[in-house]
């Protein structure tokens, strides 16, 4: 698996606010003349071949989706608006007695390039866009558990009722233009999925001319990027010697 990562770990500088001149309510010239100013831009044609680049939070450079291991989710260009990458959680393998699962298991970094001389390491995270040619960017992320934990037992599905994912420690990074940063960005805390669950909010942008470009918003940082994404089994559940898979989705939309 080839990746650069250019994510998590930094903290978005708050952008300063500008002062606005207030105009001059005097009378006008006795004699005016008007003439007319053009301005035109264009899409940065870049942007389309570098949006599924998965980098490491906070680097610039990264690798292309074909080099992402086959095995994880693969990156999307959801053109304008959405979601681009979601990093698949790694709780872990663990030894049990009688079936019972006593404590909790937290999701292992991600980890990009593996085994190559160029592996790195990062926070777990969400990649998504807004570059949309509008003047309202308020949108919200939102995460879901669609399918539980199911492994094979017996020859048949074994699922493990009442297991759940929380995420904590959410923060931004971004390698795009500090003036479009979100000042005042919401982040929820304790955000738990499970089977049966409605979406879990989890991080809005709450204004209308930040957040604009691409961002990851990420799970922990370097110091608790271990500890941030939890795993948790009620002790009356039975878990079997099984590989279990659930499926989590994330969803971009707008607020109005």
């Amino acid at each position: 698996m080839k990746l650069s990562h250019k994510l998590c770990g930094a903290a978005l500088v708050a952008a300063a606010g500008v002062a606005l001149a207030v105009p001059n309510t005097t009378n006008a010239l006795e004699h005016a003349h008007q003439g007319n100013a053009y301005i035109e831009f264009t899409r940065d044609s870049s942007r389309e071949t570098d949006v599924t680049q998965i980098t490491k939070p906070t680097d610039s450079t990264g690798s292309k989706a074909t080099d992402i291991d086959p095995t994880d989710v693969q990156p999307t260009n959801p053109g304008d608006f959405g979601i681009i990458f979601v990093t698949p959680l790694n709780f872990g393998q663990h030894e049990i007695m009688n079936g019972t699962v006593t404590e909790d298991y937290f999701a292992a970094p991600f980890t990009g390039n593996a085994n190559a001389a160029d592996e790195w390491s990062s926070p777990n995270f969400v990649k998504f866009r807004d570059d949309r040619q509008t003047l309202d960017h308020k949108y919200k992320l939102s995460v879901q558990m669609i399918s539980p934990f199911t492994g094979t037992v017996d020859g048949g599905t074994h699922t493990l009722n009442g297991a759940t994912i929380t995420y904590n420690n959410l923060n931004l990074a971004s390698v795009d233009n500090p003036a479009h940063y979100p000042t005042t960005p919401q982040f929820e805390t304790n955000i738990t999925i499970a089977d049966g669950l409605e979406k879990q909010l989890a991080y809005t942008n709450v204004e209308a001319t930040k957040g604009i470009g691409v961002y990851e918003l990420c799970f922990g940082d370097d110091t608790t990027a271990d500890t941030s994404v939890k795993f948790h089994l009620p002790s009356d559940e039975l878990a079997y010697t099984s590989a279990y898979q659930a499926v989590v989705e994330w969803t971009m939309e707008t607020v109005n």
